[in-house]
């Protein structure tokens, strides 16, 4: 039977589920409040995918390591996130939580590259990714978090810093790691550019996109309802072929899927459903590389290199590198914070000096709105008519496709791809 689903959001989130909900026979429709999308924390993230990624840093955290540069600041609600993220990763739970985060990231990574091949998709991606520790103390946390890969499966390969110059012959001879771990099935893409032709796609499915719609109020039911308003300027140069809502315009639908970011609070608190998501704030600078001479195949990176010390991400994309950070919880500065963007320059200037020109640098911050346990919602709110996929954090990219195919089953009925255990709503109750 053929539902009318709406998709609050048009981030990666949203997108995906969008397909996934249209390829299974549904009539779609995505509401979003911007002019385009992927307007805000899929715009420019660091874009890096695979298990390795979101299980090496909570295995660096539980190991003692503070999160780097989180500043929780005076808000009290940050304090109790803050507390209740410590306690997920307590010894007792948090092997339990890894389990799923390898399981939800190898799921979407797996869907990620059937989307790929299966609808011929050209985005700027690169393979492998490079974990280098720039001292002793670095390098005992690291170890933490390759012993929670090799318990895990995920492949890995430990790398003397000559072997790490055959991977990125980029990196500057004078800043050889002190230990390097290499995750060849892990990788980085473009998030923007990928969710712009995954909305190619949808559409050519009949999904409808329209922006300058923010939606205020969900009125939950068998056929629950959205009211909604126009966040249009009065000259707007959006991208929707359809035209913004008016003011307190509602509409109905068969079913609500909820993917957007911190704008979802209100509106499920509204419901009765109160999320203890937070948005951390994620930074990042992109330059054009020096290609400009015979050896720009040794320029910059080849893929990506994490810092593992500073929590920094450095990836080519194409004739660019993108380095980024998530760096504050709760903060909302802009993206000439120059506290939260100088590292990343520094993190650069280390371990590929001079690749790049920072005097052409973009700057990009972007608010991702995270849950405690660093897991999603995906799947029933528990009320009824509404669905959730939202709070991937920083690990949006690596998580987006499982997720929406995850949402897909749940509402159409299917049974899903993999065990979903611990990833909806009710292990917030516990």
């Amino acid at each position: 039977m053929t539902k009318h689903i709406a998709v609050i959001g048009a981030g990666v989130v949203g997108v995906t589920s969008a397909y996934e909900l249209a390829a299974a026979g549904h009539a779609v429709t995505v509401f979003d409040r911007g002019g385009t999308i992927a307007g805000e924390a899929s715009f420019a993230p660091a874009g890096l995918g695979g298990a390795g990624w979101a299980l090496g840093w909570s295995a660096l955290a539980a190991g003692g390591a503070r999160w780097p540069g989180v500043d929780v600041g005076a808000n009290p609600l940050h304090w109790i996130w803050a507390a209740k993220w410590l306690r997920a990763r307590r010894r007792s739970a948090l092997p339990l939580l890894q389990q799923r985060v390898q399981r939800l990231a190898a799921y979407s990574l797996e869907r990620t590259q059937e989307l790929t091949r299966s609808l011929n998709l050209e985005f700027e991606n690169s393979s492998g990714v490079l974990v280098l520790s720039r001292s002793a103390a670095d390098t005992k946390r690291l170890d933490g978090a390759i012993a929670v890969l090799e318990r895990l499966g995920v492949a890995h390969r430990r790398l003397t810093s000559d072997e790490c110059l055959s991977v990125e012959p980029g990196l500057t001879p004078q800043a050889l790691p002190d230990a390097a771990v290499h995750l060849p099935q892990e990788g980085t893409a473009n998030c923007r550019e990928f969710t712009h032709l995954m909305r190619q796609h949808a559409e050519r499915l009949g999904v409808r996109f329209v922006f300058h719609t923010q939606v205020t109020a969900i009125t939950p039911g068998e056929r629950p309802v959205l009211t909604l308003r126009s966040t249009a300027p009065l000259a707007t140069g959006s991208d929707s072929v359809h035209e913004p809502a008016t003011a307190g315009e509602r509409s109905e639908f068969d079913a609500v899927a909820v993917c957007g970011a911190l704008g979802s609070l209100p509106l499920l608190a509204a419901c009765g459903v109160r999320l203890p998501m937070v948005g951390v704030r994620g930074h990042s600078v992109t330059l054009p590389l020096r290609l400009d001479d015979i050896s720009a195949q040794s320029v910059g990176p080849r893929s990506a290199v994490i810092d593992a010390g500073e929590r920094i991400s450095i990836s080519r994309s194409g004739s660019r590198v993108r380095v980024a950070t998530v760096s504050r919880l709760g903060r909302h500065g802009g993206a000439d914070d120059r506290a939260a963007v100088q590292p990343l320059y520094g993190a650069l200037d280390h371990w590929f000096a001079g690749c790049a020109r920072a005097s052409q640098s973009q700057h990009w911050s972007g608010s991702c709105p995270a849950l405690p346990d660093g897991l999603p919602l995906i799947g029933a709110s528990g009320i009824p008519g509404v669905w959730l996929n939202l709070g991937h954090g920083d690990t949006g990219w690596a998580m987006a496709c499982g997720s929406a195919r995850v949402l897909g089953a749940a509402i159409t009925g299917r049974t899903p791809g993999i065990d979903v255990e611990g990833l909806g709503i009710e292990r917030l109750r516990g």
